[in-house]
């Protein structure tokens, strides 16, 4: 367990606000929550962490043996067993994200960027179905929205395989060679993303539906100019409540 913790903390100093989301969650659900949060972040982290291709496909190379394996050693897969979490929904998405590292090709506009993480998007949607409610109907196009997101935010963070997730179009604008080149490629996929998938209601269960509210306040700070740093406390725990009164209930 002091093992798992550490890979906990690593999630937490990442996403924060999830911890207020976590508070609205069911206490049967709560490890599991926990669990699939950690899972996510380790596989992202290898797919825009790395400073090579390669090694991000050697890391997921091995996330995805770990996890069809029967004898898990590592601390977050083990604990799948504890939180009672079939093998089968969640290597689809490391075997997801390990295809992405293969794209020969950049994006060249944000609806190509988005379609190349519709793979990764469906394989999260139907993990999240498995591990939470199979009678909720998942929204992959959020998922993948998020996805872009996250690329978007390690590209300006010096992240080259976050740069490679960018569209083109972007790209030529805001090559992200200058300090200013990152504030202004967010602030204009801000913009873009939110006119694709940020109307409406979001969908899913709760983990995913306070990830979405989170993802659009900081798009929203993109979209106004702003760095979008933390959610403030009290702003993550009123998304959060958000999210759970429209969460389905169990």
């Amino acid at each position: 367990m002091q093992a798992f913790d550490a890979f906990l903390g690593n999630w937490r100093a990442r996403e924060p606000e999830m911890e207020f989301a976590e508070v609205f969650c069911a206490p049967s659900d709560r490890a599991r929550f926990r669990w699939w949060g950690v899972l996510l972040n380790e596989l992202l982290e290898s797919l825009h962490a790395p400073s090579e291709p390669a090694v991000a496909q050697a890391r997921l190379q091995w996330w995805l043996a770990e996890l069809r394996g029967a004898a898990r050693q590592h601390p977050v897969s083990a604990m799948a067993h504890e939180c009672g979490v079939g093998a089968a929904p969640v290597a689809e998405v490391a075997l997801a994200a390990l295809q992405l590292t293969g794209e020969g090709r950049a994006p060249r506009t944000l609806a190509d960027a988005m379609a190349s993480m519709d793979p990764l998007a469906a394989a999260i949607a139907r993990a999240e179905q498995q591990l939470f409610d199979p009678s909720v109907p998942a929204p992959q196009l959020q998922i993948a929205a998020s996805l872009v997101a996250r690329a978007a935010f390690d590209a300006g963070a010096g992240r080259p395989l976050g740069r490679e997730r960018m569209p083109l179009d972007l790209l030529a604008r805001w090559p992200l060679t200058e300090p200013d080149d990152a504030s202004a490629l967010h602030r204009e996929l801000a913009v873009q993303l939110l006119a694709t998938a940020g109307a409406g209601a979001s969908g899913g269960v709760l983990f995913r539906r306070a990830r979405t509210g989170f993802d659009r306040w900081r798009l929203g700070r993109w979209k106004a100019g702003a760095p979008a740093g933390r959610v403030p406390p009290l702003r993550a725990l009123w998304i959060a409540h958000g999210a759970a009164r429209g969460a389905p209930r169990p």
